[in-house]
C-alpha cells in the first residue's frame, strides 16, 4: 500500500542522510506532519521545493512552490511539464541524481538565481494558474461554445 511505501521511503531516506552521508538532524530535518502555517514557512524559505513524481498528474506543489516565489526542480513528465518553465521557473530533470544535484547546488551557490527564479514563476502562477486566469479561461471556453442565434 502507499502508507506502507512512505513509511519505507522514509525510513531510506533517513538511513541515507544520517548513516551513509553524515548529516545530523539539524543539518537535514524530514517532517512528515505540518500545519498549513508551517508548510507556507517552509517553502518561502527553501531554496527550491524538489518534486519527484514521475507521470504525475497536474500537481498542485509546483504551484504552491511557485507562488511563494520558490523555484521548482521537478521531474521532466506529467503536469511539471506544463506548470514549470526549464531554466526560467526552475528546473526540470530527467530521473538521473546527478542532475538533480547540480541543478541544486546552482541555487544554493547564487541565491540570487533562486530569487530571480521564485519572481518568475510566482508570475508566472498568477498569469496562467490563479482562480482570474482560471475565470478567464472559463468564460473564453463557454462564450465560443454557446450556441448563438442567427438572428
Amino acid at each position: 500500500s502507499r502508507v506502507t511505501e512512505n513509511v519505507e521511503v522514509y525510513g531510506e531516506l533517513r538511513s541515507l542522510a544520517y548513516d551513509t552521508y553524515g548529516f545530523t538532524e539539524k543539518e537535514v530535518q524530514f517532517m512528515r506532519s505540518f500545519s498549513d502555517q508551517e508548510k507556507a514557512s517552509l517553502i518561502s524559505t527553501a531554496a527550491a521545493v524538489l518534486y519527484t513524481p514521475e507521470g504525475e498528474h497536474f500537481g498542485i506543489v509546483p504551484i504552491e512552490a511557485m507562488s511563494y516565489e520558490t523555484p521548482v526542480i521537478a521531474i521532466n513528465s506529467g503536469g511539471p511539464k506544463e506548470t514549470v518553465q526549464h531554466k526560467e521557473t526552475g528546473y526540470l530533470c530527467s530521473t538521473d541524481a546527478t542532475e538533480w544535484a547540480r541543478y541544486m547546488m546552482e541555487l544554493m551557490k547564487d541565491p540570487s538565481m533562486s530569487d530571480v527564479m521564485g519572481k518568475k514563476g510566482r508570475r508566472r502562477v498568477a498569469r496562467l494558474f490563479s482562480v482570474e486566469a482560471f475565470q478567464n479561461k472559463f468564460h473564453e471556453a463557454v462564450s465560443t461554445t454557446v450556441y448563438r442565434p442567427p438572428w
